[in-house]
């Protein structure tokens, strides 16, 4: 464990879950994560609730492989759990974490890169379909030089840019010291792969575009209907649940037949 990840640790887990692989993402505002039917408030006891919660589900789910192919045109939703796999892994290159042209620890497109002060944490989620085929999006995007993957988790890291995967799920974590705007673009900027109209992280074509909310704050929330977005895909922004998928053609998965996302997070 670096000292980087043991400082995050000792700082926002009580003493019984330092040794827990929560090393990375974890404080007040990092997760949000309270218990269900009790309302946040912004004390030490209640750091150490939202923090213990979510270590806890993300120690206690299960990887789960869902590499399926083709959508279903009856969609079952998607329920996130930590660690699992969601779309067809590992085509991207490098299959984990930033290109050479994304993140190397200095800032990108004004998302800095540091030790992880996350008074702020919210996630948003990200599907990628390829003529109608789910990608799984590569966990340690936005995780400089990172370390070993666990369970389906990384952590470890030199330093943690405000938006950043900690696994293949798709679940865009953005954090950071105070409360920030970000937008698709810049995720893709420190992924290092092009975001366009025509292009999605090196997949070329006709591109759609689709967002659903979910109700936030609040554990276990399903996100609505979805709604094309016709606008710069690089100016999308980022917010509390939502899911944004990103379709590249000619064949497309259209609503009402995309999977709505259910988040394991509490905003």
């Amino acid at each position: 464990m670096t000292d980087l990840v043991q400082r995050r640790v000792a700082r926002m887990l009580p003493a019984v879950i330092v040794a827990a692989t929560m090393a990375a993402c974890s404080g007040s505002g990092l997760h949000s994560s309270l218990p269900s039917g009790q309302s946040p408030v912004a004390s030490a006891s209640s750091t150490n609730i939202q923090v213990e919660s979510e270590a806890a589900a993300m120690q206690q789910q299960p990887v789960r492989d869902v590499s399926t192919a083709t959508v279903s045109a009856t969609p079952v939703p998607i329920s996130v759990h930590y660690g699992q796999i969601i779309g067809l892994d590992d085509t991207f290159s490098p299959v984990d974490g930033n290109t050479n042209s994304g993140g190397n620890g200095t800032a990108v497109e004004g998302v800095p890169c540091d030790n992880g002060s996350i008074p702020y944490h919210i996630h948003a989620h990200l599907s990628l379909l390829i003529n109608g085929r789910r990608l799984s999006i590569p966990d340690a995007i936005g995780l400089h030089n990172p370390g070993t993957e666990s369970n389906g988790l990384t952590f470890a890291t030199i330093c943690y840019y405000h938006l950043h995967t900690h696994d293949a799920t798709g679940l865009i974590h953005i954090e950071g010291p105070a409360q920030a705007a970000f937008t698709l673009g810049q995720l893709f900027a420190v992924w290092g792969q092009p975001l366009s109209s025509t292009n999605v992280a090196g997949n070329s074509g006709s591109v759609q575009a689709f967002v659903a909310t979910a109700r936030t704050p609040g554990w276990a929330q399903q996100t609505g209907p979805y709604s094309p977005y016709t606008g710069d895909l690089q100016q999308l922004p980022l917010a509390s649940h939502q899911e944004i998928v990103l379709e590249v053609g000619p064949t497309f998965v259209l609503p009402p037949d995309l999977p709505a996302i259910i988040f394991p997070t509490y905003q």
